[in-house]
């Protein structure tokens, strides 16, 4: 793509001239930065395509097929690319969920395992504090 000339439309739409195979073609709508990545792409594809023999020996019409059916699988790669990476998306977001329970359960162990240990503290206090007063009862049957 050689050159892109912008126009403003009046209803806000950007109207552009791209240059594509050595041809001027208007086109309409998006931005024109837009536009002219689009014009590239399809020029850039013209240009790999003449590059082939078979291209070359086609009229215009199989020429065109050609054009399509390179977009196309273009498209279908891009596609299978998007659902495979969706997918996988989707497989991460799943296993980030199954984390995030098994790390809420993992702290409710933890708050309950904590509980247990005030209680047991608790315990031991209250048996460390009998065992004084069992030793004191035991001194003083000792000393009598």
């Amino acid at each position: 793509m050689k050159e892109i000339r912008e126009n403003s439309l009046p209803d806000n739409e950007t109207s552009a001239e791209v240059v594509i195979d050595g041809k001027v073609i208007p086109v309409a709508g998006g931005e024109t930065a837009y536009l002219q990545k689009v014009a590239a792409y399809i020029d850039g594809k013209i240009a790999a395509l003449k590059k082939t023999r078979q291209y070359g020996r086609q009229n215009s019409e199989l020429r065109s097929v050609m054009l399509w059916l390179n977009l196309a699988d273009d498209y279908m790669q891009a596609r299978e690319e998007a659902d495979r990476l969706k997918a996988e998306a989707e497989e991460r977001e799943t296993e980030i969920y199954a984390l995030k329970r098994e790390l809420v359960g993992k702290r409710l162990d933890a708050e309950a395992a904590e509980g247990k240990i005030k209680e047991a503290k608790q315990k031991l206090k209250e048996a460390n504090a009998r065992i004084q007063e069992l030793e004191s009862e035991v001194n003083e049957l000792l000393e009598k």
